[in-house]
This record gives C-alpha cells, structure tokens and sequence, in this order.
C-alpha cells in the first residue's frame, strides 16, 4: 500500500494478532487509540472489536505492510 488508508467501524470478526514490519497502523475503539508503529511489537485483538483503523506508510519507503 503506497497511500494512507482508512476504514470506519471495522469489525475483527475473528481474534486476530497483528504485525506491522512497515508503516503504522493506528486502531481507535471509543476514547482508546492504540498504534503499531514497531515491526518487533504484536497486537492481539479481541474477537468482534469493532474500530476505526488507520494505516499509514512508512516515511522512508513509502510503503505500508502488514501481517494479521
């Protein structure tokens, strides 16, 4: 993904673990927002959370991965 994404209200309809080796994900449940931004940190997220969810490239190689 080279462009910054957005999606509203999203639905994890499965627990999901999430790793970002490239750009920042930035996920935003009620008044939390909670971001990855690290490809050695993970993200466990519950079962039908339901969240805004930002994806933005990384500065330096325009690129934005992730793994779920």
């Amino acid at each position: 993904m080279m462009r910054a994404q957005h999606a509203t209200d999203f639905r994890f309809f499965e627990a999901t673990l999430l790793v970002v080796p490239s750009g920042r994900l930035a996920l935003e449940c009620g008044d939390n927002t909670w971001s990855l931004a690290d490809p050695h940190t993970l993200m466990a997220v519950a079962k039908n959370t339901l969240a805004n969810v930002h994806k933005t490239p990384d500065e330096n190689s325009m690129a934005f991965t992730s793994l779920f």
